[in-house]
């Protein structure tokens, strides 16, 4: 059909029926020059075995015309009417629909960058990047949400990959590796007020563990109950100032320090409106490390309280001596003991028949007695239940001296003279008085210590 018609137009145009007089045959290329009209009405046209329409730039119609056409830019400019679009057809299919607000890519069809090439802005700037991996089977899906919902960027392909964030030079900052039926997760938050949250999400009640490049774990923030309300806030400080760790949540609630098992290592109870505390100072070479009672307080004592009929006791390690010192007075420091406490006690455990009585000095005998001279000193010791005193030259004397029968004697070791001498005293004054019978009313007995 469209062969006749174009017959007839060549015949009206060319002269048969009164034309210019041109001919055009097949062989000929159809171009402005030769054919100038317009086609209206035309339903069905079959150009037969033309393989090209070349367009030469000019003044396009108006926009209320539907055209194909080269604009005076060098641009090819196909126009839709107002609500129409702009298709593009594979075996009457539409692949692709431009309208005048959006590109529509039908269901199945992919974009490919045959280039490590992307999607750029509007002043031509890449916003998107797509570069090629070799025999790649994992990408990035993209999915949108309905309202209330985020949006969710999976990784598909294998099973259980994740992504990796890398700088310019391919290094990686971040790496997000998941697991197989992972059901707990990291979520973190944003604050309108106050600070961002990292999160423990999925499972109740678990916590987070960091570890190194080897997996093996350096730190771990576990979850004790299943509504806990206290935390550990970490706070820095300023040049010269200590980082504190704080118990958060309730008030006065302290730390407590446990094994892997949950044994009790260490407990640190807090007091209400407190303003004493200990410090701890480590020390330079050659010098102790102290324990100091610091605080609002002007004097302040540190109280050692053992549970029950526990003791405080020194260590069994090699000296574990126990100096008392200080700089603030003039004596250095004293050992005191509270009036109504028991009081001291050197060696074993007061365990007297009547009352062991308190404010008292115990003495127990010790394994070997004290020998030899002691530079500027002396010693006080129990030996064989007695008190005595041994002097800086060695010289010991009983304090306590009784005779088996409870006679009162003098007992003292000469170490000049390698002897001891023993004086029965009671029955030496017994026997004076019983010659001088005056001398009586200079000795009673009572019947009371």
């Amino acid at each position: 059909m469209i062969k006749k018609i174009w017959g007839l137009i060549c015949r009206l145009h060319y002269g048969e029926y009164g034309g210019v007089g041109a001919t055009v045959s097949t062989a000929d290329a159809i171009t402005a020059a030769k054919m100038n009209l317009k086609l209206e009405d035309v339903d069905d046209a079959d150009l037969g075995t033309i393989t090209e329409i070349a367009l030469t730039p000019g003044t396009n119609p108006a926009g209320s015309v539907i055209f194909i056409a080269a604009d005076n830019t060098n641009d090819i400019r196909l126009n839709a009417l107002t609500g129409g679009d702009i298709s593009f057809s594979i075996n009457a299919t539409d692949i692709v629909e431009i309208s005048a607000t959006e590109v529509e890519i039908t269901a199945g069809v992919d974009i490919q960058f045959l280039g490590n090439d992307g999607i750029l802005d509007s002043a031509g700037n890449e916003v998107i990047l797509v570069e090629a991996v070799g025999s790649a089977i994992n990408y990035l899906n993209v999915k949108n949400a309905a309202t209330g919902n985020p949006i969710i960027l999976e990784c598909l392909g294998t099973a259980d990959r994740g992504f990796i964030l890398q700088n310019d030079q391919d290094e990686e900052i971040l790496i997000l590796t998941p697991v197989a039926s992972a059901d707990t997760e990291l979520t973190i938050l944003n604050a309108a007020a106050g600070s961002p949250i990292i999160r423990s999400s999925g499972t109740a009640d678990k916590g987070v563990i960091f570890q190194n490049a080897a997996s093996e774990p350096t730190f771990q923030v576990a979850v004790a109950g299943s509504a806990p309300v206290n935390w550990l806030t970490t706070k820095a400080g300023d040049t010269g100032v200590a980082v504190v760790l704080a118990n958060d949540g309730e008030v006065d609630v302290g730390f407590e320090f446990h094994a892997k098992d949950g044994e009790e290592i260490l407990i640190l109870s807090a007091t209400a409106a407190a303003i004493n505390e200990i410090t701890i100072t480590s020390k330079a070479a050659g010098e102790g490390a102290t324990i100091e009672a610091t605080g609002g307080d002007t004097h302040i004592s540190i109280v050692l309280v053992p549970k029950g009929n526990g003791v405080v006791a020194g260590s069994n390690a090699a000296n574990g001596n126990l100096l008392l010192g200080s700089t603030n007075h003039a004596t250095k420091g004293f050992v005191g003991i509270p009036t109504g406490h028991e009081g001291l006690k050197v060696g074993g455990t007061a365990d007297r028949a009547g009352t062991v009585g308190d404010n008292v000095v115990h003495v127990f005998n010790g394994a070997a007695a004290p020998a030899g001279a002691l530079a500027n000193g002396c010693s006080f010791y129990s030996e064989a239940g007695e008190m005595k005193v041994l002097d800086a030259a060695g010289n010991s004397t009983t304090l306590s001296p009784h005779t088996p029968d409870g006679d009162f004697i003098i007992n003292s070791y000469s170490a000049m003279k390698e002897k001891t001498v023993r004086v029965h005293l009671e029955k030496l004054i017994n026997a004076l008085v019983e010659r001088d019978p005056s001398l009586a009313e200079f000795i009673e007995y009572l019947e009371i210590a």
